[in-house]
């Protein structure tokens, strides 16, 4: 499994670029993030043990869900997605 994401905003007074690529190898996620702001640029590189990506929904399976949810017109109530939030940490998204 392998997902790149890009976001920016470009204001002229100070543009910011953020790129996230996530790659399963072996038992573990890889993330890489790279956040420019202006001419700064800052990279890291997180290792996310399998054990803990249980029921991990990325990005673009979390879209196609929430769009098929929508199309039924349902959503379980106890609904709990493992997904990662803006900086990258895992999180639960309800």
């Amino acid at each position: 499994m392998e997902q790149h994401s890009q976001e920016f905003i470009k204001f002229r007074v100070l543009p910011m670029e953020r790129k996230m690529t996530l790659v399963k190898q072996d038992d573990q996620l890889t993330m890489t993030r790279s956040v420019k702001e202006g001419e700064e640029v800052k990279t890291e590189v997180t290792f996310i043990p399998g054990s803990s990506t249980m029921g991990f929904i990325s990005e673009a399976a979390n879209l196609v869900l929430l769009r098929v949810m929508a199309w039924r017109q349902t959503v379980p109530s106890n609904a709990r997605f493992l997904a990662l939030d803006t900086e990258g940490k895992l999180c639960y998204s309800t």
